[in-house]
């Protein structure tokens, strides 16, 4: 489900999950984003594969973006990191290209 915060002022976020539902945990930014539909329909939500102008185009005109994707990290499986990517340079290593 795709809505455009120009058209609706009242959805200024989006949240975007990325992964592939049926590659295990490559799945969770999907799993994420599914749950937050079913507690709130009219929550601006997108399902993509992480392709990267795929995720600039649509996210353009959003005011606030949350992406939600698995990574592989030297933690405890489980681990969430959250960054603000107006703050600081995400890690790297968390990109496979």
């Amino acid at each position: 489900m795709i809505y455009n915060s120009e058209n609706n002022p009242i959805l200024k976020s989006m949240f975007i999950g990325i992964g592939n539902e049926y590659r295990n945990d490559d799945g969770v930014g999907i799993y994420i984003v599914r749950k937050l539909t079913k507690l709130n329909r009219d929550v601006n939500t997108v399902e993509l594969s992480g392709e990267g102008t795929e995720l600039m185009e649509i996210w353009k005109n959003a005011k606030e973006v949350y992406i939600f994707d698995a990574v592989r990290s030297r933690e405890k499986p489980g681990t969430i990191f959250e960054f603000d990517a107006n703050q600081a340079k995400i890690p790297s290593n968390f990109f496979n290209y």
